[in-house]
């Protein structure tokens, strides 16, 4: 049993020896910047539709808050003229347009916190891209040295 552990390790050995000779630094390093040019593409996508998002959505509330004040109006004028069953009516429809209001505004809390989360990832992925723009230089000016 000891032999092919033996083997196996020798092989491993020149196998990694041989991608040691073959890897190159700098290529390497050309294709993750690609590979996080194509994830910085990804990610800005996101933020854009991310964005649209909350702008729907702020849209919505405005255009709901709205619709409260209309309803509101309309049930102070029922009641000015005598007619309850309108009234009535339009604090139904108040008290609906407010609950959903509310559940508008608890979604926006939480989409404005994924873009945040997305911000942040982004300049993240930025960071990393630059410092790895960097390193590339450095190799690069190493190489011509030697």
């Amino acid at each position: 049993m000891g032999i092919f552990k033996r083997m196996r390790t020798i092989a491993k050995a020149d196998l990694n020896g041989v991608l040691d000779r073959i890897e190159d630094p700098i290529a390497m390093l050309n294709e993750h910047s690609r590979e996080m040019e194509q994830e910085m593409v990804k990610a800005q996508k996101a933020l854009s539709r991310q964005i649209f998002l909350e702008k729907k959505l702020s849209g919505l509330i405005l255009e709901t808050k709205n619709l409260v004040e209309k309803r509101t109006r309309q049930a102070k004028l029922a009641i000015d003229q005598g007619e309850d069953s309108i009234a009535k009516l339009a604090v139904q429809e108040k008290l609906n347009h407010e609950n959903q209001l509310s559940v508008y505004q608890q979604q926006y809390g939480a989409i404005q916190g994924q873009t945040e989360m997305l911000k942040e990832k982004l300049r993240e992925l930025q960071n990393t891209y630059n410092e790895l723009q960097h390193k590339r230089l450095l190799l690069l000016s190493r190489l011509n040295v030697a």
